[in-house]
């Protein structure tokens, strides 16, 4: 799998991955790697699932929605 189903976005322009670290779901982010997520695929939050995992929440734009 080359990553097209797990880059697939919600509604909100969200993949499953940017989620997955937003909301710390450790194991998620590492079974969506492995599957090919793209890690540097800016998502509606305008961030890359990895700025989401090393930008304090502070810093994160407010139109992410957090769980």
């Amino acid at each position: 799998m080359s990553g097209s189903f797990v880059d697939a976005r919600d509604e909100l322009g969200e993949a499953a991955l940017s989620c997955a670290v937003a909301g710390g779901h450790e194991e998620c982010v590492r079974c969506l790697l492995h599957a090919g997520a793209d890690a540097l695929l800016v998502a509606g939050s305008e961030l890359t699932a990895l700025q989401l995992a090393v930008v304090p929440p502070a810093c994160q734009p407010k139109s992410f929605p957090l769980p």
